[in-house]
């Protein structure tokens, strides 16, 4: 046998061997990379978002720690609401609630005996959320005294109204006992 037969299969050997080891390198980087570095990512997620979970789950209880203080604060706005409610206009529409309006002024100034010679509705306004509903009412008032009490009557009452504008007449100077007056009164309603 000659030397370089010898070598020959040593050298298929080395070749194979170094093959082999370098396929079983290959495989251990590909089996790192695509199990271990996606499994450490995985984890890695399902931690950040067990995080993010427990940081909610804390938020939550929070809010139900604070539920009873929440609940009370609801109910005084409840409460206030009403209570504002109550400051305003009844009627879903401008025409109900210019009717209710007139109602109620028609009732202070019949109950304090002055005479109502004419009324209309004037014109609706939208004022932020609001309607501005206003009537003209034109009377006759036999006493200074009598048209202070429906003055005061209309703007310290509930629903709130005010006088936006009123003028008087008197009729015979020198005896001053009747008075006309006319009377814009302006009331809110919920829009």
């Amino acid at each position: 046998m000659n030397w370089n037969e010898r070598t020959e299969p040593v050298q298929g050997n080395k070749r194979l061997l170094l093959g082999t080891a370098v396929i079983i390198v290959l495989a251990i980087v590909t089996g790192y990379q695509y199990g271990y570095g996606t499994y450490r990512s995985r984890l890695a997620s399902i931690k950040e978002t067990r995080e993010m979970s427990l940081k909610t789950l804390s938020k939550y209880r929070k809010v139900l720690s604070e539920k009873k203080s929440i609940q009370r604060e609801l109910n005084q706005l409840r409460r206030a609401l009403k209570d504002e409610e109550l400051k305003l206009l009844r009627g879903e529409t401008p025409a109900l609630a210019s009717a209710s309006l007139q109602s109620i002024v028609k009732q202070i100034i019949s109950s304090e005996g002055a005479t109502i010679r004419s009324e209309r509705v004037e014109r609706t306004e939208e004022i932020d959320g609001f309607r501005e509903v206003s009537v003209s009412i034109d009377l006759s008032v036999d006493s200074i005294a009598t048209l202070s009490n429906i003055i005061y009557n209309i703007e310290s009452r509930t629903p709130y109204m005010v006088i936006k504008e009123m003028s008087i007449r008197v009729r015979n100077y020198r005896r001053p006992g009747v008075l006309t007056v006319r009377l814009r009164i302006s009331g809110l309603s919920r829009a």
